[in-house]
């Protein structure tokens, strides 16, 4: 696309698409189209329709008989409405670099999309992107994955189905099982890309990085969630990453400086903080696994106190212990 494509153009050609797409299938007459669209010519609008079949292949039809009519079935690859200032180039540049980082695969596809786009930019938006881009930087981890498991996986979600795959278990042994189950979401938390995926009985996550082999069961049944389900609410539910039902109620005291930064982020919907003095918080919370509370306590230490429960307690303990082990050479 060249850079005389103008934005006046653009403009018309969005028009003339929009105006087709709200006549559905009664079609727009000549007449109407020249007047509501206001084109200045028959020629004008012949060209445009042309321009959209030749280079979008967008499909519009023509009726000749009295009145001549214009149908659209099909708008083809002519999605751009380039009105764009500085706060939607920052959101562009911005969102297009998350992808390129967060989604394996689509480094390459967010810069042929940034390239394309800039095909119709002004100078000075091209340059105020490209400043963004190298100014800024998405530091966050993110787990290696096979992209083409990935995009399975993806593929699954969307289309509703039913998946078979193995899965390596990250506890000693590795252990290697099968699993057949509905693909329902995906998301991404604490530096990887997980599944949700389950049956009738259950509702499972899996690392999307410890999957292999896997298959769309196109012919399989696919169970959606429970009624009571919500991705949403699933997905924040855990305290690190594993979600699920909050079967556990904990209390911790916090001291400086855990006190002031986990009232900053909010590890859990569900949580708490009373503050107790100058010094230390109460946090209170509902959580679903308190083996991911535990090695936050501990990553935490000397700031965080277990109040209770006492299972917690002893997790913790057991944590310290093997850190004792592990490291008795220091003692």
């Amino acid at each position: 696309m060249s850079k005389d494509f103008s934005s006046i153009r653009i403009r018309r050609l969005m028009s003339l698409l929009k105006y087709l797409r709200n006549k559905k299938n009664f079609g727009a007459s000549l007449k109407n189209i020249i007047h509501d669209c206001e084109y200045t010519s028959i020629r004008t609008l012949e060209r445009d329709i042309k321009f959209l079949r030749d280079e979008f292949h967008a499909e519009i039809i023509c009726d000749n008989s009295r009145p001549k009519k214009y149908y659209l079935l099909n708008e083809g690859n002519f999605y751009l409405n380039l009105d764009l200032n500085q706060k939607d180039i920052i959101a562009l540049v911005s969102g297009l670099g998350m992808a390129g980082h967060f989604m394996p695969g689509l480094k390459n596809n967010c810069l042929k999309i940034w390239d394309k786009i800039c095909e119709v930019l002004p100078d000075n938006l091209i340059n105020f992107g490209h400043d963004i881009a190298e100014s800024s930087s998405v530091a966050v981890q993110v787990s290696g994955m096979d992209s083409e498991i990935f995009e399975k996986v993806l593929d699954a979600v969307i289309k509703k189905c039913a998946i078979e795959f193995k899965y390596k278990s990250p506890i000693p042994g590795h252990v290697i099982k099968t699993h057949k189950l509905s693909a329902w979401n995906i998301f991404f938390k604490a530096h990887s890309w997980y599944l949700i995926a389950g049956n009738r009985d259950e509702i499972l996550n899996f690392k999307i990085a410890r999957i292999s082999e896997l298959k769309i069961l196109f012919d399989e049944e696919f169970i959606n969630p429970p009624e009571n389900y919500s991705y949403e609410n699933y997905i924040k539910s855990g305290w690190h990453v594993v979600p699920g039902e909050a079967k556990y109620f904990i209390k911790l005291i916090l001291s400086e400086p855990i006190a002031t930064i986990t009232n900053e982020i909010k590890l859990n919907p569900s949580q708490k903080i009373i503050k107790l003095d100058s010094n230390t918080a109460e946090l209170t919370a509902n959580v679903p696994d308190l083996k991911e509370v535990a090695r936050w306590v501990m990553s935490s230490a000397p700031c965080v106190k277990i109040v209770e429960p006492d299972e917690l307690k002893e997790l913790v303990k057991d944590l310290a212990k093997n850190i004792i082990i592990q490291h008795s050479d220091l003692l």
